[in-house]
């Protein structure tokens, strides 16, 4: 029996998808012809590539998966699957399914659904399904019944023995094709050595074992990692087979054994590649365990802070402090290493003073690059303590259609409105684009080197403001999709590794069109910012005076 892997296209840019790959690569293990089919390496409609697949393998088994963002696309898939044959079976999973099964199952309309992990689950459909078995003996499934009425059966445990697994199916999801579109267009790509970096996503662990309140873990609640050994055979095997010079380590905690730290970055040297990790800011990471990992090739660090208001942590459950992260920031600033940091607004104890708060913190901090994003608030991502929160207080009033719009942005705060949301989210855009706020270093040099898929490419030298040393950048090019007249560098002088804004007017020289259309819309937008918050502020006063003359008068 013939199995198609479908990876539907996606909105965010490609990506290897490395939880349907494994997948993949174990139902081959068990003996299954398993065909690929990545839709975001084609141009033509879905409908012909699909037909032409199915048709060509005599497909009787379609599998696909993928997160809430994903649920059109994914509904879509479904139902040009079972035009193009009626009597294929659609199997559907991935967090989409495991955060609402049966209001998915009932609205995608796929034949079976998928809850939590996958491997094991869909090999023993498959088994069920080419040999007619009893459905209801698989765990971790939900489907209708001849009657149309909904299974779902016991949960499935989660798999202890990662170790067991095998590897990715890189070659079905042409992982190749994913690793030559590694460019040096952000920070991470130009902090690592390589002016053509061949980068990979993997794994030595999954899940994680807390409980923040934006966070859903499609793999379970119960933190596994593989052994070492494992893992840096797959390292050893993607080297040699792709020639793969830098690792993005995925794993949801990486940070909770320090032993193992250590041991990670010794087994690492051998293989001489660069390598980025996720850490929490507690436990709290040794210096001199940092400065180990970096002479092993560590050499970025991505935080997930969300905020530096105690009240605002305590109420996303992060069981961290503000003070345990200025401390961890330091701390790897000091290492040397490039990092990064990510903050969230819009908790339900969320006030414009904690949300001052953070924005503060920032402002004050330039050289700690943190990425702070107002605009895009807080998710109420299906199947998180938030979004269980918003239905419960009627915030979300139909599910199916929160899901079919994309899961957009709700204002969950209770003493936050939307004007205060707006008003935040100017302030931010004001500080970011005033130089005081920002390191801006110098581009000493630049020049178009050529063209490179549609995009003008550049070699730079730039000289950092920490240091002043100056550092050369092949193969660079702008991302105009964040709309901003600086991009961000890194440092390659080994005893510096920070980050730094330069100026696109000076770097990208020849893309005049573009950089004017930039510098009026942004000339626009801080005009706009400016009357907003100066209203907002007016208004904000006026609104206090008033209250305070009303408490004057009643005294009185």
């Amino acid at each position: 029996m013939n199995i198609l892997m479908v990876m539907p296209k996606s909105s965010h840019g490609e990506f290897f998808p490395i939880g349907m790959a494994y997948i993949s690569s174990f139902l081959k293990y068990k003996g299954y012809n398993v065909f690929c089919l990545n839709l975001n390496s084609y141009d033509k409609p879905d409908y012909e590539i699909l037909e032409h697949h199915i048709r060509k393998y005599d497909i009787k088994i379609a599998c696909t998966g993928g997160i809430s963002l994903f649920y059109t696309k994914l509904k879509y898939l479904v139902k040009v699957i079972k035009s193009i044959d009626q009597n294929i079976i659609t199997i559907v999973g991935g967090g989409v399914v495991s955060s609402d099964p049966e209001l998915i199952l009932n609205n995608l309309k796929m034949d079976f659904g998928v809850i939590g992990e996958g491997e094991y689950t869909v090999a023993e459909l498959v088994d069920a399904v080419t040999n007619k078995k009893d459905f209801n003996q698989i765990k971790g499934i939900i489907y209708k019944d001849e009657r149309g009425m909904i299974v779902r059966t016991q949960p499935r445990p989660e798999i202890k023995d990662l170790d067991s697994l095998p590897y990715p199916d890189y070659a079905g999801f042409n992982v190749e094709r994913y690793i030559e579109q590694s460019l040096p267009d952000t920070s991470f790509y130009r902090a690592l050595g390589h002016d053509r970096p061949r980068i990979l996503d993997i794994t030595s662990s999954r899940s994680c074992p807390f409980s923040c309140t934006f966070c859903f873990h499609t793999s379970g609640k119960t933190y596994r990692q593989r052994t070492l050994e494992s893992f840096f055979k797959e390292v050893e095997y993607v080297i040699d087979k792709y020639g793969v010079n830098v690792l993005s380590v995925c794993d949801e905690l990486f940070s909770v054994d320090s032993d193992r730290m250590l041991k990670f970055g010794e087994m690492a040297k051998k293989y001489k590649v660069k390598w980025r990790v996720s850490i929490k800011v507690n436990p709290p990471v040794d210096l001199n365990i940092l400065k180990q990992l970096k002479e092993s090739g560590l050499i970025y660090i991505i935080f997930g802070l969300e905020s530096v208001n105690n009240a605002i942590l305590k109420s996303m459950k992060k069981g961290i402090t503000s003070e345990q992260i200025n401390v961890a920031l330091k701390t790897v600033y000091n290492a040397k290493i490039c990092f990064g940091g990510n903050f969230l607004v819009g908790d339900p104890a969320e006030t414009v003073k904690t949300a001052n708060d953070t924005i503060e913190w920032w402002a004050k901090h330039p050289e700690l690059n943190t990425n702070l994003s107002i605009g895009d608030r807080v998710i109420t991502f299906p199947g998180t303590s938030l979004y269980h929160h918003a239905v419960n207080t009627g915030l979300i009033k139909d599910r199916i259609k929160f899901i079919e719009e994309g899961c957009p942005v709700i204002n969950v705060a209770k003493n936050m409105n939307e004007k205060d949301n707006v008003y935040l989210k100017w302030k931010l855009y004001k500080i970011k684009k005033n130089p005081e706020y920002i390191s801006v270093g110098k581009v000493l040099y630049a020049r178009k080197t050529g063209n490179l898929s549609g995009q003008n490419i550049y070699y730079l030298k730039i000289k950092c403001p920490h240091c002043n040393a100056v550092s050369e950048y092949n193969d660079c090019w702008q991302d105009i999709s964040d709309r901003s007249l600086f991009f961000t560098v890194t440092c390659k002088n080994e005893d510096c590794c920070q980050s730094f804004k330069a100026s696109c007017r000076k770097a990208f020289y020849k893309n005049y069109g573009v950089l004017i259309k930039l510098e009026f819309y942004n000339l626009f937008k801080t005009v706009f910012a400016t009357l907003y918050i100066t209203k907002y502020e007016f208004l904000n006063r006026k609104k206090i005076s008033s209250s305070q003359s009303v408490c004057r008068s009643t005294t009185h």
